[in-house]
C-alpha cells in the first residue's frame, strides 16, 4: 500500500519565533523526502515521472510472451494442465489403400509420420498378424521392403513368439470354443514425436490395448496401458516400418478400467511434448 506523505504547509509558512533559520532546511527536507518516496530523483537532482510501461517492457525482454513458461502444456480455466491437440486423426491420413485394406500414401511431414505410425501400430496389433496369409499382407503394407528382406527370419520368429504366448496354433487359430480378440485405442492416449527428419522418424504412442484368447461367449480380454515406439524410414514414396514396434508397460492412469482418462490426467502422467489426436476420446 503506498505510503501517505503529509506536508504541514501552515507550519512551513509560519515559522516559530526565535528560530529564523528553520524554514529553508525544513522545506529542503520535505522536497527530498517527497522525491525519494515517489522514486523520481535522478543524477543531477532532476526529477522525472516513472514510466508506467517499464515493468511490461522488462517482462517482454526477459520472458517471451509467445512461449509457454512451463513446457508445452496448456492450462484450462481451472488451472489444470492440458495437452495440446494435434492435427492427426488416428486411423486415417493415407491417400490410398494398400494391401489388406491398410491405408497408405502418407505425407512426408511430421504429421504424416505420426499418422503412418498410428495406422501401422493398429495393423500390427490386429489378430490377422498371426495368420500366415493375412500376416504377410500386413507386413507388406507396413514394412520397408529392405527391412522385410533383410530381417525376414527375425520378424517371423518374433510374431510366432507372440502367437504362442497367446495360446494360438501355428496357423494363428485359438483353441476350440475360443476366440482371439484384439482392440487398440490410441485415441484414449497421446503421441510424441521423439525424432524426425524427412528421411526417418521415431514416434511414441501411449495407448490402451485389449488382447487375448477368451471363451467365445465370454468377457473381453483384460486390457493394459502401454507405450509403443514406432521407427520408420521414408522409402521415396511413403513411410514404412524400419523395425517391429517396441513396447513397454504403462504408465497407468488413475481411471476406471476400460475408460479414457481425462486430459489433465494424461498431462500429469506424460509431461510435456505429448499431443492428443484430433479425434481423441475423453
Amino acid at each position: 500500500m503506498p505510503t501517505k506523505i503529509s506536508l504541514d504547509t501552515r507550519e512551513a509558512s509560519e515559522p516559530r519565533r526565535g528560530r529564523p533559520g528553520w524554514v529553508v532546511p525544513a522545506l529542503l527536507a520535505g522536497v527530498l523526502v517527497l522525491g525519494i518516496a515517489i522514486g523520481v530523483v535522478v543524477p543531477g537532482g532532476t526529477p522525472r515521472s516513472p514510466d508506467p510501461d517499464a515493468s511490461v517492457a522488462a517482462t517482454a525482454v526477459g520472458e517471451p510472451m509467445d512461449q509457454p513458461v512451463d513446457g508445452d502444456q496448456d492450462e484450462d480455466e481451472g488451472g489444470e494442465e492440458q495437452l495440446p491437440t494435434g492435427a492427426v486423426t488416428a486411423g486415417a491420413g493415407g491417400t490410398r489403400t494398400g494391401p489388406g485394406g491398410i491405408p497408405a500414401g502418407f505425407a512426408q511431414t511430421r504429421d504424416g509420420a505420426v499418422a503412418a505410425a498410428t495406422v501401422y501400430l493398429e495393423a500390427l496389433s490386429s489378430t490377422g498378424l498371426y495368420q500366415p496369409v493375412v500376416g504377410q499382407e500386413i507386413l507388406t503394407a507396413t514394412g520397408d521392403p529392405r527391412w522385410l528382406t533383410g530381417q525376414s527370419r527375425q520378424i517371423q520368429a518374433a510374431i510366432a513368439t507372440e502367437a504362442r504366448a497367446l495360446g494360438l496354433t501355428a496357423a494363428g487359430e485359438p483353441p476350440a470354443g475360443h476366440v482371439v480378440l484384439s482392440t487398440i485405442r490410441p485415441t484414449w492416449g497421446a503421441y510424441r514425436v521423439a525424432a524426425y527428419t524427412p528421411q526417418a522418424a521415431e514416434i511414441v504412442i501411449w495407448h490402451y490395448l485389449e488382447r487375448g484368447v477368451v471363451p467365445r461367449d465370454g468377457d473381453p480380454p483384460p486390457g493394459a496401458w502401454r507405450t509403443s515406439t514406432v521407427r520408420m524410414t521414408w522409402t521415396g514414396a511413403d513411410w514404412k516400418l524400419a523395425a517391429l514396434p517396441a513396447h513397454q508397460d504403462g504408465p497407468v492412469p488413475a481411471v476406471a478400467p476400460r475408460a479414457a482418462p481425462p486430459v489433465f490426467e494424461r498431462a500429469r502422467l506424460l509431461g510435456a511434448a505429448w499431443w492428443l489426436y484430433a479425434n481423441t476420446e475423453v
